[in-house]
């Protein structure tokens, strides 16, 4: 099969999508194996063919293989009339090297290599493509660089490259005689340095004669100092008289500059200076415009023309009074005559002029954006975004064609705002996302451009707060570079060993910190760790409230990370834009349905934790419409086959406020929380049409227990199946299906607590009561008032499940009859100490019996509303209290102590 890109031709056509250019690019160097022998290598018999004496352009290395004999080779091999590269059962890697190739007179350097395989490959079967700027460390190609397994045929390339030399290095294993990988027309391109300036718009305004001017680019991929390279602008007059002006300064790589005729006047119609002002700048229509280099018009070199030598233009094409002529896009260096097709001439004044950007543009130097000072917008997805130098902060959302950061040059994206890239981006100065304790700005763009920027992630820090669950959300983050970087302040250890960045350990489910290198295993020292996983969670605690910063390059494609079977996985958002989470984002396109048989059945959710809360919040297809934000790190329970958790790329989106806000919905849902001491814990009651009392498979969801959670309330399913599974979200039918149902609610207490329960509604019938019933107490507590709650206390050798319910009944009450039911009589215990509240006062008498009725305590009190009563004597235990009043009302309640 046939790959070649170039054969014959000297320029082939490549498409750089920088400013919506394309560019001709020239062939710098091929290979396609077409002028050596048959068989030119090494098989087991050793070397064969014209290698190594007649070959110059590539050499060989097979001490990694295992050629037993003549049918194993990494060799040249004919197929038909054509000739390419290839192996054959090696049994280990070998490496084919090019020679040292100069790029110094190019720009925007691009690699292309043909690969295709014969056989069934399997996963140690490969092919990877590397290359080396300037003798540097091997960078695999950014497309197709590492392939493994079958892949029928493909094209490997990289773009966009830049030095003074360039090796390409390809690495290939096969392990059977049936299986052959193949690679040919190793070619590189580039667009020459000597095509370095170009023109972009020559105008003649109708309504002002003093605003003139003419735009010129640089094309190459270098600064031009003109100081040390010459250039001129020249104009001939009607076809006979020259006027020739020096250009001086320096103009750097893809930047626009303008030249006036009069500067005063220029301002006056653009509202902005230009860089350079002549009086030869005053072509009125069939003058021609000429930029030479190394001299002017009598000694120069043309390097690009408008118009022709010698010839009066007002008759011609290119004739432009009263117009603009603007290079169309699609042009990408100059020409030495003059070419019609190249330009668009349209009548204009000077309010249809673009000085200072291309054609459907915004392009930001000099403090301003240009054309007209308009700033990008959501609108502008047809349009290029550039910012030529300077540092710029945008805050509103846009979308582009493409965007492109100069070296030098800063773009800033303010929090909650966020770039759509159409086509691709190029940055080589420096791209920062923003962040706030409410809302992350976002990047989406092209798969098939890589790039680099810094996210900022803002997260809450300081000793008393909570630590964080994130992510990378970029790749080739350096973990000792982002732990040392002062400015991330990342909290350490009192013994200044240990960084407050850890990963979870699923085979100890312990934490696993990151050291200085005095550290101790399990831990790890920093300084080996590599780079952040992509798509892992990490915890961490910044020492103080601010931003840490990410910066590493933007992932072009989906993202998978492989889960512990049967174990709490800490994961995270692997890119730099909200991904979504569940069914109310996109029924099909969200991270929860793509995963699903990963997950336990009973987990099928994600578990994010809340530090303002400092508890697990479940979300799941139940859940309000959920985003995840760049760098949010979550768990999931890994099914008991285990499997991999996927991030595609088709559900990134853009988000103006954090993960944790609602979306609105129609669908009732409670809140029951629990306060204990020193935490509040929840469980959230969702009814919803379809749902079972039973398991519902995506939508009921068990607590998060991969931590040790030593307080803490959840549900229980109501029909009694599954009596283990402890439920942090149950979703069950509609209100109105619902009979009686007394839901099992258990509250786990590692020691002796003060329980007060409270209850939180959304989208519930204002007329339905919700009670908590306490089956020890005999007590059932109305909760859906507003300010109603329940206090109680409980044991901590107290069984879970057993003591508290929910229960919502089916009759409906009059609002005007919804009157808090208050105990006149409730008591708490807690340490031994009693507490009693009773809406009476006056003397009373206390008793306390055990439950077969002895009389173990007795005390004459003066009653005022609350007493308190020290039973240290008392054996712990279930007890009977009554309080007997002198108006002869007697109350009694049963009580731990």
């Amino acid at each position: 099969m046939k790959y070649h890109l170039i054969r014959h031709s000297i320029w082939v056509l490549l498409f750089f999508f920088s400013n919506s250019l394309i560019v001709f690019s020239q062939n710098i160097w091929l290979e396609d194996f077409q002028s050596y022998a048959d068989n030119s290598g090494y098989t087991g018999a050793g070397a064969t063919g014209d290698y190594p004496s007649l070959v110059s352009k590539w050499s060989l290395d097979i001490s990694g293989a295992e050629l037993a004999n003549s049918s194993n080779w990494f060799m040249v091999n004919k197929l038909y009339s054509d000739y390419h590269f290839e192996t054959k059962n090696t049994k280990g890697e070998c490496v084919w090297t090019s020679e040292s190739i100069s790029i110094a007179n190019y720009f925007d350097v691009q690699i292309q290599v043909s690969c295709s395989e014969v056989g069934t490959l399997e996963s140690d079967d490969y092919i990877k493509l590397y290359y080396s700027i300037d003798g540097a460390a091997e960078i695999p190609f950014s497309s197709n660089g590492i392939v493994t397994d079958d892949f029928t045929s493909l094209t490997a390339s990289q773009n966009f490259l830049s030095g003074s030399t360039l090796q390409i290095v390809i690495k290939t294993n096969t392990n059977s005689a049936s299986e052959k990988i193949r690679f040919d027309d190793i070619t590189v391109s580039g667009v020459s340095n000597s095509a370095s300036l170009m023109f972009t718009e020559i105008s003649d305004p109708s309504d002002d004669t003093n605003a003139r001017f003419i735009e010129i680019k640089n094309v190459s991929n270098s600064s031009i100092d003109f100081d040390v390279n010459t250039y001129y602008i020249s104009r001939q007059i009607d076809g006979a008289t020259w006027e020739d002006f020096q250009l001086t300064g320096s103009l750097g790589p893809a930047c626009i500059r303008i030249i006036a005729n009069n500067s005063s006047s220029f301002s006056s119609a653009y509202s902005f200076s230009p860089e350079y002002s002549s009086s030869i700048i005053n072509g009125d229509g069939n003058d021609t415009y000429i930029i030479y280099s190394g001299g002017d018009h009598n000694t120069g070199t043309i390097v690009d023309i408008y118009g022709q030598i010698g010839q009066d233009g007002s008759e011609e094409t290119w004739n432009y009074e009263n117009s603009k002529a603007v290079r169309k896009s699609k042009v990408g260096g100059g020409v030495s005559t003059w070419d019609n097709t190249e330009w668009t001439i349209s009548a204009a004044a000077s309010s249809n002029m673009t000085p200072g950007a291309l054609e459907n543009e915004y392009r930001f130097y000099n403090s301003i954006w240009h054309p007209d000072l308009s700033v990008p917008t959501s609108s502008s997805d047809d349009s290029d975004v550039v910012i030529q130098e300077g540092s710029k902060t945008i805050s509103t959302s846009f979308d582009c064609s493409n965007l492109s950061i100069y070296s030098g040059a800063i773009l800033e994206l303010s929090q909650g705002k966020g770039i759509t890239v159409v086509e691709a981006i190029r940055n080589n100065g420096l791209l920062k996302l923003k962040s706030d304790s409410i809302c992350s700005a976002s990047i989406i763009a092209n798969s098939d451009y890589s790039f680099n920027l810094q996210y900022d992630l803002f997260v809450s820090g300081g000793t008393s707060s909570p630590w964080h669950l994130i992510s990378s959300p970029v790749k080739n983050q350096s973990i000792n570079n982002f732990v040392t970087n002062s400015d991330n302040n990342i909290q350490t250890s009192n013994t200044s060993q240990n960084y407050a960045l850890a990963t979870f350990n699923t085979s100890t489910d312990v934490w696993n910190y990151y050291h200085n290198g005095s550290g101790t295993s399990p831990n790890v020292s920093a300084a080996s760790a590599g780079d952040f996983v992509i798509a892992n969670g990490y915890s961490m605690l910044r020492s103080t409230s601010g931003e840490v910063s990410f910066s590493g390059e933007y992932m072009t494609e989906s993202q998978a990370i492989t889960l512990t079977a049967d174990k709490w996985n800490l994961v995270g958002n692997p890119s730099p834009n909200f991904m979504n989470v569940n069914s109310l984002v996109d029924a099909n396109n969200n991270i929860i349905s793509l995963n699903t048989a990963s997950l336990n059945d009973a987990y099928e959710a994600i578990y994010l934790w809340d530090a303002s809360e400092e508890q697990y919040k479940i979300i799941n297809q139940i859940s309000s419409a959920r985003y995840l934000s760049p760098g949010q790190g979550f768990f999931v329970l890994a099914d008991s086959d285990g499997g991999d958790f996927s991030f595609n790329e088709l559900f990134q989106s853009h988000q103006s406020a954090n993960w944790f806000e609602r979306s609105q919905d129609s669908i009732p849902r409670l809140i029951l929380s629990v306060e204990f001491s020193d935490r509040t814990s929840s469980s959230e009651i969702v009814f919803v049409e379809g749902a079972s009392v039973g398991l519902d498979l995506g939508f009921d969801a068990g607590r998060f227990s991969g931590a040790v959670n030593e307080k803490y309330i959840v549900s229980q399913l109501s029909d009694g199946s599954l009596d283990s599974l402890e439920l942090g979200l149950q979703c069950l039918p509609p209100l109105e299906e619902m009979e009686n149902e007394y839901l099992p609610i258990g509250v786990f207490s590692n020691e002796n607590s003060i329980l007060n329960f409270k209850i939180e509604k959304e989208n519930f019938p204002e007329n339905k009561m919700i009670f908590i019933r306490d089956l020890l107490q005999e007590t059932q507590i109305r909760l859906d008032v507003e300010g109603s709650y329940y206090t109680t206390t409980i044991n901590d050798s107290e069984p879970m499940f057993g003591r508290f319910q929910l229960y919502i009944p089916n009759e409906l009450v009059e609002v005007d009859e919804r009157e808090i039911e208050v105990s006149r009589f409730y008591c708490t215990s807690i340490n031994q100490v009693l507490t009693i509240n009773c809406s009476e006062e006056g003397e009373a008498i206390l008793s306390l019996f055990d439950l077969s009725g002895r009389l173990m305590y007795r005390d004459d009190l003066m009653f005022e509303n609350s007493e308190q009563i020290s039973l240290q004597g008392i054996a712990k235990g279930v007890y009977i209290i009554e309080l007997q009043l002198e108006n002869d009302l007697v109350f009694k309640k049963k009580v731990f102590l």
